[in-house]
């Protein structure tokens, strides 16, 4: 079977959830963030948590499809980067491609309000809505 994983970056917990290739959540779990040092150590945070969490639910890391990845601040899709957040001390942090070498899974960046957005359009209260508005 394949797997998506989801990934919320928040500035007090990092929110994760294995789904199934439909959006169905199957397992959510949380871990600290820690900003010390600029939050420098996070994406090793996210996929140490990842791993322990594939050991403890017997899923393989090479049955997951890729990763989405929400985090705050001004971000830029194309190159995976985090421009600026405040609240983490991220400048110019290259998120998708030091996510992309801990975990070997191909990942996609989005605003994390922007990402609540698009869940709630595809799975959420905003589901089969031509338009939708959410606010953060």
């Amino acid at each position: 079977m394949k797997w998506l994983l989801g990934i919320d970056i928040g500035g007090t917990t990092v929110k994760m959830a294995i789904l199934d290739l439909q959006g169905i959540i199957v397992e959510k779990w949380e871990i600290e963030t820690v900003v010390l040092n600029d939050g420098v150590q996070i994406p090793g945070d996210i996929a140490k948590s990842f791993f322990e969490k594939c050991q403890e639910s017997n899923k393989r890391p090479e049955d997951f499809v890729g990763a989405g990845i929400g985090a705050p601040g001004f971000i830029d899709f194309n190159t995976g980067v985090v421009e600026k957040a405040v609240n983490i001390g991220w400048s110019n942090f290259e998120l998708i491609g030091e996510f992309e070498r801990l975990t070997g899974l191909p990942a996609v960046l989005e605003n994390d309000a922007n990402a609540a957005a698009i869940g709630e359009m595809w799975k959420g209260a905003g589901s089969g809505a031509t338009e939708l508005l959410a606010v953060t």
